[in-house]
């Protein structure tokens, strides 16, 4: 199912099985705490994504790492690209995908920080006669303050409360599953994660560096107790996740049809109307 790995005419046939649904997974390259390497959203979110297209057939777009790191560029070793050419840059490779036979274009998210810029393309919709753009967080493994969804299972848990965060046992957990011989965990201990102080601003308003002065360090929780059967555990519940958000992108009618709609209607919204549902 990997794009970069199928002949020219087997590419033909893929998207044919894919019935034109194909994934942009979309990681990042930036600091992962002391024990993860750089590339950890990205290992995951194309190890997710590939597990996905293994059981619910699509082709998966070749590595992609243009991420929204700016607020972390301070670190050694990020990548941090403009807003302006992040977001050309995700213009240009969806109508690449397009122009390729993609019909339906699932951007399978990793990456926290990836968020507002997947949200303004996916709702753009400037380009888009040609495709229906779909976006799933595909590692979404644990809820905020450590709340569990009712379906998460308990293998994939903490090992105790306030270990998970940016750079602590999730991720690292998900990376002894992926990529073990990347993964230090004999360092979990040798930076520590430290809370910056609080601003003077209300909890509802926010600068672009709010989050980093909470978290000065950018490793949140601890990584210490990080295991590969917890790791095993969490990819399981992200690749059911994105192969159920594939299957159901395979059967949508719905959407390509009433995006149509909304264009032809944009096009012209002082003669056309889009129309309103049987049954009101």
């Amino acid at each position: 199912m990997k794009w970069q790995d199928l002949t020219s005419a087997d590419f033909s046939r893929a998207i044919a099985k894919a019935e034109g649904v194909c994934l942009l997974p979309m990681g990042s390259v930036e600091k992962f705490g002391p024990t993860a390497p750089l590339g950890t959203n990205l290992y995951l979110v194309r190890a997710v994504a590939e597990a996905a297209a293994a059981r619910e057939y699509a082709v998966v777009f070749p590595d992609y790492f243009a991420a929204g790191t700016s607020s972390v560029r301070n670190f050694p070793g990020a990548v941090s690209y403009s807003v302006h050419l992040q977001y050309e840059l995700l213009q240009e490779t969806a109508a690449e995908m397009a122009r390729n036979g993609c019909r339906k274009i699932l951007i399978v998210n990793g990456h926290t920080g990836n968020v507002p810029l997947i949200n303004l393309f996916v709702g753009d919709l400037a380009d888009s006669r040609r495709y229906v753009a779909y976006s799933v967080y595909g590692l979404t493994f644990r809820a905020a303050g450590n709340i569990q969804p009712t379906d998460f299972p308990a293998a994939a848990r903490p090992s105790k409360p306030g270990v998970d965060g940016h750079g602590g046992e999730e991720r690292v957990s998900a990376m002894l599953a992926v990529r073990p011989d990347l993964v230090h965990l004999d360092r979990a201990r040798e930076e520590f994660a430290v809370k910056g102080t609080k601003t003077v601003l209300p909890e509802s308003v926010a600068t672009g560096l709010s989050h980093l002065a909470e978290s000065p360090t950018g490793y949140e929780g601890d990584a210490a107790g990080a295991t590969a059967a917890r790791g095993r555990a969490l990819m399981e519940y992200g690749t059911r996740k994105v192969a159920e958000s594939i299957r159901a992108i395979k059967a949508d009618r719905a959407s390509p049809e009433f995006q149509q709609q909304f264009l032809d209607t944009a096009a012209d919204p002082l003669t056309k109307q889009l129309p309103l549902p049987a049954n009101r």
